[in-house]
């Protein structure tokens, strides 16, 4: 993130990124503190193993929650304290980085469109969007038309998904950090809200790429807080040899291949799952006892 600032912004540090307006003050705080951690990871990873190791492997790990100073919590093992921290910290640097890149994308957006709005005046003009008032289409991108959007209305949150998925567009950055800020609107209320469960039942089950859907409502925080008890195993990590990945990512991706089998997208590899899935009564059973399946973690 530093070097492509350094290249395209010609800034000497992240901080002059907030003079621009790429990063919040709280987005710059944010990446202080991962740069931070992962020095801090690093440095102690390449004392550990005597040489430059760049990789956090396994057998690492625990030595590594040591030096670092991590206890074990009930129902949380030292290392699986200090993983989840890593990882929630990868998630940020994510975040950070498509913030960024969105930014860029929109800046070059903005510079072509200039000759674009020259030769065809009403090409660029922001889209409505039909039974949805305060969301607008711009550049393939989803954004609001005022701050107070949610608001008026906390289903917007859960809302603005079945939007997007349905318009097959991404999201702008500045919806995304305004539902970041209005995540305390998901409460208990909007939890009982039956159009919210509605909405969320069906992105769980009739969205076309449920995986990417949720991975997005996971990383802006919305999922967490809709769902607590999924909140509660983001970036968790289990220390043992059978896990590749967090406790959240496994669920998702399990959706996503639930998903693919649904499409018919693997029935060479699986025709048993692929006939049965289309002979089921009621196929939210299922994707609501996967999407489930784990928490208990």
């Amino acid at each position: 993130l530093l070097w492509i600032s350094k290249y395209y912004y010609r800034v000497r540090s992240m901080s002059e990124l907030v003079k621009t307006g790429v990063f919040t003050r709280k987005e710059y705080r944010s990446f202080r503190k991962c740069e931070d951690f992962l020095w801090a990871v690093r440095c102690h990873l390449h004392y550990l193993t005597s040489r430059p190791e760049e990789r956090l492997t396994f057998d690492v790990q625990q030595e590594l929650a040591i030096r670092l100073g991590y206890t074990a919590h009930p129902g949380l093992r030292d290392v699986e304290r200090f993983m989840k921290h890593y990882f929630l910290v990868a998630k940020e640097v994510g975040d950070l980085t498509r913030t960024l890149c969105t930014a860029l994308e929109l800046r070059h957006v903005k510079k072509t469109s200039a000759l674009t709005r020259v030769i065809h005046p009403f090409r660029e003009r922001k889209r409505k969007i039909k039974d949805a008032p305060g969301f607008v289409i711009s550049g393939n991108r989803l954004n609001v038309v005022d701050e107070d959007i949610f608001k008026r209305d906390p289903v917007n949150l859960i809302r603005m998904f079945t939007i997007a998925d349905e318009a097959n567009v991404l999201f702008h950055p500045d919806v995304m950090r305004l539902a970041t800020r209005s995540l305390k609107l998901v409460n208990a209320v909007l939890r009982k809200d039956k159009e919210a469960n509605a909405l969320f039942l069906d992105l769980l089950t009739n969205a076309d790429d449920p995986e990417a859907i949720l991975r997005r409502m996971n990383e802006v925080g919305v999922l967490g807080k809709f769902v607590p008890d999924f909140g509660r195993i983001v970036s968790l990590m289990q220390f043992n040899l059978y896990h590749s990945f967090t406790v959240d990512e496994h669920l998702l991706r399990a959706i996503g291949f639930l998903a693919e089998i649904e499409r018919g997208e693997v029935e060479d590899d699986h025709p048993l799952s692929h006939r049965i899935i289309h002979e089921l009564e009621n196929k939210h059973v299922l994707y609501v006892a996967l999407f489930l399946h784990d928490i208990a973690k």
